[in-house]
């Protein structure tokens, strides 16, 4: 995508074969944004949710865990959204620490967690909350 990418909802993408990448020039934003299985995602501007970021790798096919291949989220510029969830083997590489709560497995993230991957594992896309407010972050709201 050449420039910004602005989804009026969610960004909501499963790739479970090798080669769904994506690169956005500019900046995404969308209510949530949420990435399953294998697609690497690059950002070189900012990415803006009003509700959560969430990478996972559901469909993961433990043969492959060495291959390097996980789903990959990468954002070169700032991050502003209420909560970030990696769990794993899914990865996050943010260039600015999130302004978000952020919950997952450290080594899959380069940026100290706030909730660690048992944590991570509770919050799931359609029952998220935040955890200040008890307001739904993901799902039908």
């Amino acid at each position: 995508m050449d420039g910004d990418l602005t989804v009026d909802g969610d960004l909501d993408w499963f790739s479970y074969t090798e080669g769904g990448f994506v690169l956005v020039t500019g900046d995404l934003r969308a209510r949530h944004v949420i990435l399953d299985g294998r697609p690497d995602v690059v950002v070189r501007g900012n990415l803006e949710a009003t509700g959560a970021v969430h990478g996972s790798n559901q469909g993961h096919d433990t043969c492959c865990s060495d291959s390097g291949d996980d789903g990959k989220l990468t954002v070169r510029s700032s991050t502003r959204t209420r909560l970030v969830v990696v769990t794993s083997p899914f990865r996050m590489d943010f260039a600015a620490r999130p302004q978000a709560l952020i919950a997952g497995a450290a080594e899959r993230i380069n940026h100290i967690p706030d909730l660690d991957a048992t944590m991570a594992r509770l919050v799931a896309p359609d029952r998220a909350t935040d955890v200040a407010s008890g307001a739904s972050l993901l799902g039908s709201a």
